[in-house]
């Protein structure tokens, strides 16, 4: 199966919607907020620091099923390399599944 980009809008407060974000997002502000666009089928997505910076558009199903997979833990993986490769290109020793030490060990 094909990958293929979201569509995007340039400025996001051009969209007719009610953005939305997590009750668990962080006091500084740094989240997505979406918002359903009246197709009924489709969802926007945007920083919610930047409410007139792009927003991506997505199916609906798209957004469900990430949602439920973030929810249900199937995500924590990817979050975990992510850390990894963070704390490698700061140059932070982390510790490897083989017990070896060093950058990407």
């Amino acid at each position: 199966m094909g990958r293929t980009s979201p569509a995007h809008v340039p400025d996001a407060s051009v969209l007719v919607t009610v953005w939305r974000k997590s009750h668990h997002s962080n006091p500084s502000g740094e989240c997505a907020e979406l918002g359903p666009l009246p197709d009924g089928v489709t969802i926007a997505v945007r920083n919610s620091r930047c409410p007139h910076g792009p927003a991506l558009l997505f199916d609906a199903e798209t957004v469900c099923s990430f949602i439920d997979a973030a929810s249900d833990g199937r995500l924590d993986s990817v979050l975990d390399d992510y850390s990894r490769y963070q704390q490698h290109d700061a140059g932070i020793l982390i510790r490897g599944g083989n017990g070896e030490s060093g950058p990407g060990a």
